[in-house]
């Protein structure tokens, strides 16, 4: 019972109240049971007071309680805006308006997913903050109500009135009749409904779809409440929403939704969501859970939570984990809850600028002198009172630095600073602490084709005490490959996919892009005004002092400026300048861009974008990054250009999706349908491919709902198929359709270590690797090292993978003629230097051969090579041992046994051990071995030579060479014996009558050997053989196996060889493009990770 009254079995069912009667008129007195006013107390309202606590009649006889000073009267408003003419519930508000400010008595908690509004009338209010609301009201207002909800009179035929109280003639006349006074510029009129896509209606209605509503053997969970609750409305509105949205899945989600709470309510749980249809998000400390209490959560503030039973239905929603409770909207210890003010208002954990006071925790407060920056006041903003931002930016208060091309320097105060360095530079420091969270970023640059230029390759970000992100391409976080969003432990902090970018967002207003190529974004909130230094200026204001080094001193120039700020890091070995203004300038100066010229002076833009052009020769690809990194500014200052079409700058985009100038900040993931935590606004926009109507992101391709992944015990996402190994490689998983994670126990071998690979995935790390070469008439030097010359005239396999471990991986693609570099499949890289291709693998794997520019890959580790005279090389990690067979040997450190057929006999005549091993269909291999006392045949023969033809090819100016003392290869016998290979050379010169192009060949491969075992040779060309190269490139000794190429101009950079090889570099101001130098403005195109040259012929579906 309330204060001042108690329970009685019989009361009086028309007491005396305030207005001196007893009860309403028209009460009948009974016996009933209840509460009654203790002796001296009267009934006002629902409370019990003292006589002189009554309160007063207006003049039309209606009684008023006490309330303060002032009448007091309510009134309800249902506020339902329509936006971007999306016919969708957007917010939902009960208003209460009185002459005092103050609301009735009411009670505001978070029951599941749901904020319940509840008042001392029993009005309650539920709001998901997204979607779906509903208002519950006591039968005493039958007839008493208007608004779109109704007049709750018991007709549904007269739920269309006007305020006018005359019927609507549709929908949106009903809507836009109580519309009520909206300050939201978005906010727009309802639209005449327009028939809906007949594709997108026919996908809607399927049992894969809003079907899944009525269909009764669909979801399994669902038929059991179609009894209780008619789901025919719901997919209905499905329906609609679906034909309104084009089909977006996050429509269908929110209708199945609204089904499902609604069946909740009516008792009937449904199980409904997985961990990749519709999930629901759940913030740290906290889980997801289908049927969870209604009532009130414990909290700081009812650490007891609800007492007693909950009568209400059980509802979805996150609930804090063990040991946690509730802080506001957030799960915390109660060692960390907040404090409660003077006002009786909660306070969590945290600064406030109305005192300057920190709730410490455990009600303690502490305060001190707080004053907010000369750039922000304290004021309360969607309300958060704070420090806020007075600074008049184009982007509303925040300081914004764009890094890109060659790079340049645009500052928050809007300088630009060029400086090709090739280090790791400090972009943004914050150098006053004083009342803001610090961090650090820097990013490294490296050389990209040109000495004396640079790109950004990667931007650490520390936010403290000492947490690390570092944005790599491939959308790498941290050296490892990660399907976004990925949450950041104890930072604060959330990378997720953003367009074309990676975006780093925290929870202090921090943000930073990176595209992955060349261009650098970063945000700081006014908080930070004249608080930052580094390359990105101070942010003052004050354009003339965004020069200053970390001595405090202005720098000469930018050299000097850009070396100041070098942090510690490596270096890239790493400009002229010629005019392409006409270019540069007929796009940034063009009318499409002017809207945003008056926001983002292009000044400095058009600047850079000369500057790179001159560097690389006006290539296509630098004038497209130069104009992308000015929209980008653009679009951060909220004007969005559409620049790039089908023959100028077309970005590509995977299947089922499309190219936007404006997608969506947060798009929706199949780890997160419901992006709630993008700290972007909801109408900040980049540019970048945005799936299709019906599909969401599963890491970079767009699937349908049930084609997406899992989600691992760690929460990080996999796309379905996906396999990997777990920390400390313990475990081996596979991503099953479904949703479901089927993982089984895994261990390196022997000859591997647990480790990642440069896509940041874990594996099993080779500690050592072998190599079988194929050189000249030819002549095979196996895994195990045995040499032998079979001379088949057919086409042969030389390794082929035999009994594989399930922690081996098998290489399966299709036979194909493809032109290099390109990757075919996910770990699999074809490259291709002046003389040599190269294939590669992430399973450890690499195959070299120097032929044409072709080559085949068929199935299981055989390749059809297009060989010239020689050399070929398969390379394969010690993980592979007794696990292959073939031409190269079964790869198991004996010699003895090199001649195993295929079905697993060890033979000794090297014909018939050759001859089992030409493609053809063959039976399946049994394992039947046979170890020979001797060693093998190896087939060496140089009958064909007269004694005096063997002085001559073994004389120091042919064969001899190579194992000559005196000679230009004697600095590499000591590392590699050169007696294999000069007996190479005397059966190639016997056997083809000294061929001037055999004896070139022997050189090569031995020259070859040396450098991958690191020998650095001499110029044995110039005393031996002349190498010819094609136009504009040169002989080189000793040049990098990764050459930049128009495919991959930052392929030095990225190369894990680190052996030389010998061959034709390209000149200054040339790159590789399909095996000849051309220049830069010569190069071609990329398209979806394939490479065409200049007119090549592109088909694709």
């Amino acid at each position: 019972c309330p204060p001042n009254s108690s329970y009685s079995l019989c009361v009086n069912s028309c007491p005396e109240t305030c207005l001196g009667v007893v009860g309403p008129p028209g009460c009948e007195e009974v016996c009933v049971e209840g509460c009654e006013c203790n002796p001296g107390f009267i009934l006002s309202d629902d409370k019990c007071v003292e006589l002189r606590d009554c309160g007063c009649v207006d003049p039309s006889g209606t009684y008023h309680p006490v309330s303060g000073n002032s009448l007091q009267t309510i009134k309800t408003i249902f506020h339902l805006p329509l936006k971007c003419a999306k016919l969708m519930l957007t917010s939902f508000s009960v208003l209460f308006i009185t002459s005092t400010g103050e609301t009735p008595r009411d009670t505001k908690t978070l029951h599941g997913k749901f904020v319940v509004l509840e008042t001392s009338f029993n009005l309650r209010v539920r709001f998901d903050g997204n979607h779906h609301a509903d208002v519950t009201l006591p039968t005493s207002y039958n007839g008493l109500l208007c608004g779109m909800c109704g007049n709750f009179n018991g007709n549904p035929n007269d739920d269309n009135l006007k305020p006018d109280n005359t019927p609507a003639a549709n929908t949106n006349e009903l809507g836009d009749s109580w519309q009520v006074a909206d300050s939201d510029p978005d906010c727009t009129d309802g639209t005449e409904e327009e028939d809906c896509d007949v594709k997108v209606e026919e996908e809607a209605t399927k049992p894969t779809s809003c079907g899944m509503i009525t269909d009764p053997n669909g979801m399994k969970s669902t038929y059991p409440c179609h009894s209780v609750v008619s789901p025919e409305p719901y997919f209905e509105s499905c329906v609609f929403d679906m034909c309104a949205t084009g089909g977006e899945t996050v429509a269908l989600c929110q209708a199945i939704e609204t089904y499902a709470d609604m069946c909740a309510a009516a008792g009937v749980p449904i199980e409904w969501r997985t961990n990749t249809f519709c999930p629901l998000k759940c913030p740290p400390g906290s889980h997801y859970t289908s049927c969870g209490p209604a009532c009130p959560q414990p909290s700081c503030q009812n650490p007891a939570g609800h007492s007693g039973s909950c009568d209400l239905p059980c509802v979805e929603g996150c609930i804090c984990d063990t040991g946690l409770i509730l802080s506001g909207d957030k799960c915390v210890p109660i060692s960390q809850c907040g404090c409660t003010d003077g006002d009786g208002k909660y306070r969590p954990v945290g600064a406030d600028c109305s005192e300057q006071c920190k709730c410490a925790g455990n009600n303690n407060i502490s305060c001190e002198s707080w004053q907010c920056s000369p750039a922000q006041e304290c004021k309360v903003v969607e309300g958060v009172l704070g420090c806020h931002s007075t600074v008049s930016y184009p982007t509303s208060g925040k300081g914004v630095c764009h890094v890109a091309g060659d790079p340049h320097y645009y500052t928050f105060d809007g300088v630009m600073h060029t400086f090709m360095g090739t280090c790791t530079y400090t972009l943004v420091e914050v150098c006053n602490a004083t009342q803001v969270t610090p961090f650090n970023i820097v990013a490294k640059n490296e050389e990209r084709g040109q000495p004396e230029a640079s790109y950004v390759r990667s931007v650490k970000v520390t936010l403290y005490p000492g947490t690390v992100i570092e944005l790599q391409k491939g959308r790498r976080v941290n050296g490892q490959r990660v399907k976004t969003p990925v949450s950041v432990d104890l930072a604060g902090a959330k990378v997720i996919t953003s367009g074309a970018y990676s975006l780093l967002d925290t929870n202090f207003g921090l943000q930073v892009k990176f595209d992955g190529v060349h261009h650098v974004e970063i945000t700081v909130p006014g908080e930070y005004f004249d608080k930052v230094c580094g390359m990105c200026g101070n942010y003052n204001q004050n354009p003339s002092d965004d020069n200053i080094m970390p001595n405090k001193k202005p720098a000469k120039d930018d050299i000097e400026l850009g070396n100041s700020w070098k942090s510690n890091g490596d270096s890239d070995p790493g400009s002229v300048e010629m005019l392409y203004e006409a270019q540069c300038g007929g796009v940034i100066l063009s009318n499409n861009f002017k809207p945003c010229h008056a926001l983002v002076p292009p000044e400095a833009f058009l600047a850079n974008c000369v500057y790179d052009m001159c560097e690389y020769d006006g290539m296509q690809t630098t004038l497209c990054d130069n104009v992308e990194a000015y929209a980008q500014a653009c679009q951060s200052a909220g004007v969005t250009i559409s620049w790039r079409n089908s023959s100028f700058c077309p970005l590509p985009c995977p299947p089922n999706s499309h190219y936007s100038d404006c997608t969506a900040p947060c798009p929706p993931t199949c780890s997160d349908l419901f992006p709630v935590f993008c700290h972007l606004p909801p109408t900040t926009c980049l540019e970048g491919c945005q799936c299709n109507a019906g599909y969401v992101l599963s890491d970079s391709k767009c699937v349908t709902l049930d084609q997406c992944g899992c989600l691992d015990s760690n929460r990080e996402y996999h796309d379905v198929g996906d396999l990997w190994l777990t920390d400390k490689c313990t475990e081996s998983c596979t991503c099953n359709p479904g949703g479901e994670v089927r993982c089984e126990d895994h261990s390196c071998n022997s000859n591997s270590l647990c480790d990642l690979d440069k896509n940041g995935n874990r594996y099993c790390r080779p500690t050592e690797f072998n190599q079988c070469s194929i050189c000249g008439d030819p002549h095979y030097l196996t895994f195990d090292g045995f040499k032998h010359h079979f001379q088949g005239f057919d086409t042969y396999e030389l390794a082929l993978g035999h009994n594989l471990s399930s922690s081996l991986t098998p290489l399966v693609v299709n036979g194909e003629y493809v032109t290099p570099p390109l990757t075919p499949v996910d770990g699999l890289t074809i490259t291709r230097n002046s003389r040599q291709i190269q294939l590669t693998t992430d399973f450890g794997l690499t195959v070299r051969f120097d032929g044409n520019k072709r080559l085949r890959l068929t199935n299981l580790f055989t390749f059809l090579l297009c060989l010239s005279v020689c050399v070929s090389e398969i390379i394969l990690p010690g993980t592979y041992k007794n696990s292959v067979r073939g031409l190269c040997g079964n790869y198991d450190g004996i010699t003895r046994n090199e001649y195993m057929k295929p079905d697993g006999t060890v033979v000794r005549d090297l014909k018939e051990f050759g001859e089992s091993w030409k493609v053809n269909d063959r039976p399946a291999n049994r394992l039947r071995t046979l170890d020979p006392e001797t060693d093998p045949d190896s087939g060496f023969e140089v009958s064909d030579c007269s004694q005096s033809q063997l002085s001559d090819y073994n004389s120091p100016t042919k064969c001899g060479a190579l194992s000559d003392s005196s000679g230009p290869f004697a600095a590499c016998h000591a590392t590699v014996s050169p007696q294999i290979y000069q007996d190479d050379c005397l059966f190639d010169l016997c056997a083809e009558g000294g061929s001037e192009a055999m004896r070139c060949a022997s050189y090569e491969a031995y020259a070859a050997a040396c450098q991958l075992a690191g020998v650095t040779l001499g110029l044995w060309r110039q005393q031996l053989e002349f190498l010819s190269c094609t136009a504009n490139s040169t002989y080189s000794p000793c040049m990098s196996s990764c050459p930049a190429s128009c495919a991959n101009l930052a392929a030095p950079s990225e190369c894990e060889v680190t052996s030389c090889v010998e061959g034709c570099q390209c000149a200054a101001g040339f790159v590789m493009s399909e095996g000849t130098c051309v220049p830069y403005a010569q190069c071609g195109c990329t398209f979806l990770n394939r490479y065409y040259p200049v007119s090549g012929l592109q088909l694709h579906e």
